[in-house]
């Protein structure tokens, strides 16, 4: 064997064992993460999942038939998911839109405007709801003035499902118009001034070229709007507990109320079996090559 052989198997050897190394080094560095996430995340998920099928013959899937077949459940369900989609289709529009006045119109006070939008994100949902019935409550600010005025009320929205979908909106608005704003960021304005160049009008080149540039950033804000939205307590114990309960107020009733877990339980579960499938396929098409956005070079 010669020296420049002997040579390259004691190179090989010594990444091999550079990279077994490293290899355990990762593990040790992981095993806390995987411990934490096991212990807070793993262990009450599988004792939900446990409750729902817990009986006192053994293991029964009688929760899941009764939600799936029931008509108080299966109203929740389509309260639920019209709730949020309807709230994540308008957010979206608003959030895209706002997104576009903050990053290409300038105005005094811009960016005040936009940290006002944003104090949402830390506001509790609760206090939104609280502070859209003191406006548009039985006894708020209009209604209060139209007894004066015109003898009666003008408004009665508020308690139901489009007063949700108004909380909703208000709240939500500003995690869809984050990452447009992100992505808009990162349009390429020499590619707009060649458009207007070529005489593309300034709603033409907004619907040919701004919007499928920060698509990505569309899809991102709306998908996080709409998982946030299925899964919204605060607002609808506020707003809708009496004409438009949704699955997490039906869950709350059913553990806390009604004392039946299992129930309540097979209800958590399909929840979030309904959330991480589109968690999942939001993941999935984000990962399209059509669906991302070149940096400017």
């Amino acid at each position: 064997m010669t020296h420049a052989a002997a040579g390259g198997i004691a190179a090989r050897a010594g990444r091999t064992a550079a990279r077994a190394a490293r290899g355990g080094t990762g593990a040790l560095v992981a095993l806390p993460i995987y411990v934490v996430l096991g212990a807070f995340v793993g262990y009450p998920v599988a004792l939900l999942a446990a409750e729902s099928v817990v009986s006192p013959h053994g293991i029964s899937f009688a929760a899941y038939a009764r939600f799936l077949t029931t008509p108080y459940y299966r109203v929740t369900i389509v309260n639920t998911l019209l709730i949020a989609t309807v709230a994540t289709a308008l957010a979206t529009v608003l959030g895209t839109f706002l997104a576009f006045v903050f990053t290409f119109v300038p105005f005094r006070g811009r960016h005040l405007a936009s940290n006002l939008l944003n104090l949402m994100i830390v506001f509790p949902t609760f206090l939104i709801a609280f502070a859209l019935i003191l406006v548009y409550g039985s006894s708020g600010f209009f209604n209060l003035a139209a007894l004066a005025l015109l003898r009666r009320p003008v408004l009665d929205f508020i308690y139901t499902w489009k007063g949700i979908v108004l909380a909703d909106v208000i709240v939500f608005t500003p995690f869809v118009m984050q990452p447009v704003m992100a992505s808009m960021r990162l349009v390429d304005r020499r590619v707009l001034e060649v458009a207007q160049t070529l005489g593309s009008t300034g709603l033409h080149t907004v619907w040919t070229v701004v919007l499928p540039m920060i698509r990505p950033g569309i899809f991102a804000g709306s998908s996080l709007c709409y998982l946030l939205a299925l899964n919204e307590y605060g607002i609808v114990a506020f707003l809708g507990s009496t004409s438009a309960a949704t699955l997490p107020l039906v869950i709350y009733g059913e553990a806390l109320l009604n004392l039946n877990l299992s129930m309540s339980a097979a209800i958590a579960v399909m929840s979030s079996l309904l959330s991480v499938t589109l968690f999942a396929l939001y993941r999935r098409l984000s990962r399209r090559p059509a669906l991302h956005t070149e940096r400017p070079r």
